[in-house]
């Protein structure tokens, strides 16, 4: 329609580009513009936090192209546009903290995090009926956690402050995870996180989603009515009945389908329940069910416990992890290297037997030398 018209541009990192513009009707108007690049400023944010000055720290900046950044020795550094920013510092096991920087010239902010829980509890059932069957478990694990309730989605720093996520979606079948939860969850994963997804329902919802194959690693077969019993390595457990949620009316049979993931879960009759998933730098263990629907509270708290010690990185993908460090970034070679409480009498037989076929040794020298005198 002809007429004038005020005409706006925005695009990140440039000022506001700003024309009144007059169409003609039925005719095609062109306009070149050249966009002004909005001055720099240095932006510093470094951690006054004692346990920071090692470990990753993520400075997340909120509705930006800058997206999320990592600290190195406990300090980001970086010349951005001028402007404001809603910023979060976090850390897997820290309190976040949140920033509102107004930037016009160099800056440098400190920031004191506060230690917190490293386990997060995502209660993502519209009716919030069954969290106490996970938070007893936990706090009976003397497992430290918080709890966050959400219909709608959670903040990517605050997934980013707790190092493991354990999220359940109870009776619900439809939008189980929204397409904003999805992102995040994804972002946290390729970040390391570690996710404990459990829900009947949930491979139904999204089984034609990028996420469910790509970042789950699985395939959603059927819903069976009939399924109540699960076997895990030697165990075997059941749904419904005695003190369980009693909720489970049709579990998901599920199928590992990429070379990263893999079968780790079955129902006693046929099929899967479980699969367990390598998703760039983080794990994610999926289940076809609901876990608060496993029958005897002492059992449920054994499975628990066992399923979060899948999410660990087993021993080989650990060492990758320092070889891959110790050439690439001497800071995240530091950190793996003063972080060695995986290691216990357990498993030394195992890792010095890795190591004897391994010929390059250099990056493990620190490993052996604790080895050696454990």
């Amino acid at each position: 329609k002809g007429g004038e018209y005020d005409l706006q541009i925005h695009t990140f990192g440039y000022e506001t580009y700003q024309k009144k513009l007059k169409i003609k009707e039925r005719s095609t108007t062109s306009l070149s513009v050249d966009l002004v690049p909005k001055p720099h400023s240095s932006l510093t944010i470094e951690m006054k936090s004692e346990g920071l000055r090692t470990q990753d720290a993520w400075i997340v900046f909120h509705d930006s192209e800058l997206g999320v950044a990592r600290t190195t020795n406990g300090v980001f550094n970086a010349s951005i546009p001028n402007g404001k920013y809603r910023v979060s510092v976090t850390a897997s096991g820290f309190a976040r903290e949140d920033i509102e920087i107004d930037l016009a010239s160099d800056l440098r902010h400190f920031v004191q995090l506060d230690s917190g829980p490293s386990f997060l509890l995502v209660v993502d059932d519209s009716q919030e009926k069954y969290q106490e069957f996970y938070r007893s478990s936990l706090e009976q694990l003397d497992i430290s956690h918080r709890v966050s309730s959400t219909g709608q989605s959670v903040d990517l720093a605050d997934l980013l402050s707790h190092g493991t996520v354990i999220w359940y979606t109870g009776d619900d079948e439809e939008d189980t995870l929204n397409i904003l939860n999805r992102e995040h969850l994804k972002q946290f994963l390729s970040l390391g996180g570690k996710l404990l997804l459990t829900g009947q329902g949930i491979g139904n919802d999204l089984n034609d989603t990028g996420f469910y194959h790509s970042v789950l690693g699985a395939e959603f077969r059927s819903q069976r009515y009939m399924f109540k019993k699960i076997q895990f390595q030697d165990q075997k457990f059941r749904l419904n009945g005695g003190d369980s949620a009693n909720n489970q009316k049709a579990p998901d049979v599920i199928k590992a389908v990429l070379d990263s993931s893999k079968d780790v879960i079955r129902y006693s009759y046929m099929g899967v329940a479980g699969v367990l998933n390598s998703y760039e730098n983080g794990r994610v263990l999926y289940l076809g069910f609901g876990l608060e629907g496993i029958r005897d509270a002492a059992r449920r708290r054994q499975f628990l416990n066992d399923l979060l010690a899948l999410l660990e990185p087993s021993i080989a993908k650990r060492m990758e992890r320092i070889s891959k460090a110790y050439y690439e970034s001497s800071n995240l070679h530091s950190k793996l290297m003063g972080d060695l409480s995986w290691v216990n009498s357990g498993n030394k037989n195992s890792i010095l037997e890795l190591l004897s076929s391994i010929s390059d040794k250099s990056p493990y020298r620190k490993l052996l030398y604790h080895l050696r005198n454990e």
